[in-house]
């Protein structure tokens, strides 16, 4: 039986009007990570997973929707599961049926709908960027809160009408990327404190090689706006 939590986030991505659904989403793998989940199962703030093992911290809060893996050539899904980093990728809801269908794209990319991939306003760019900084890569995080920050996932509203609510949403996905692919960097958010178990030095990992990244599950978030915001 699915918790309240899971019955509010389905209604939420229902909102996204992701089209063709049994064909990119794999159910089986839907997993819940609100408290009460969590709590339950005894879940530990962090896993290790990969070969060789790599820290990742569990996205708790966030409710799981599993998706069918897009295998890169040559690779197997034993493989990508088994030998993959767990990293995560925030991102805006009107970007995920495009994410979805084609997977994580570079700047300069095209989209599923056509259009060219930009970089987000606020964010480096080839005329806003640290000296010998390279815009035009993936770039993921082990932590949860770091890819899920409002500069990766910007926040949403959505009224829920089953429960006559007004939600702030964010929208991420869970990712393995290969072993070896990536390069592991600082942080870029301006930010005093992100994640008490990844250090800010290995925060951000970035890498051309869009084979690498194999999405596995799309993340929502959600939580009840304010009284005083809801009614603003």
């Amino acid at each position: 039986m699915s918790c309240r939590y899971q019955q509010l986030t389905s209604r939420y991505k229902d909102t996204l009007n992701i089209k063709d659904v049994e064909r990119l989403f794999d159910p089986p793998y839907d997993y819940c990570f609100c408290d009460d989940c969590c709590k339950v199962r005894g879940d530990n703030d962090y896993y290790w997973r990969g070969d060789p093992k790599s820290k990742y911290v569990l996205p708790k809060g966030w409710r799981r929707f599993g998706v069918r893996l897009r295998l890169p050539p040559g690779q197997t899904k034993d493989e990508v599961m088994h030998k993959g980093h767990v990293a995560f990728h925030g991102t805006l809801s009107k970007y995920v049926e495009s994410i979805l269908n084609v997977g994580l794209r570079i700047p300069g990319d095209v989209m599923f709908n056509g259009k060219d991939i930009v970089e987000l306003k606020g964010h480096f760019n080839n005329n806003l960027k640290p000296e010998g900084f390279d815009t035009k890569q993936i770039f993921t995080s082990p932590s949860i809160q770091y890819a899920g920050n409002d500069a990766y996932a910007p926040v949403i509203r959505y009224y829920d009408k089953e429960t006559r609510t007004q939600y702030k949403c964010k929208n991420a996905f869970q990712l393995r990327v290969r072993p070896g692919s990536y390069k592991v960097g600082p942080k870029t958010v301006r930010a005093s404190y992100i994640d008490r178990y990844i250090d800010d030095g290995h925060l951000e990992w970035s890498t051309k090689d869009k084979d690498a990244v194999v999405i596995t599950g799309l993340l929502v978030k959600m939580k009840p706006c304010p009284q005083n915001e809801a009614m603003s």
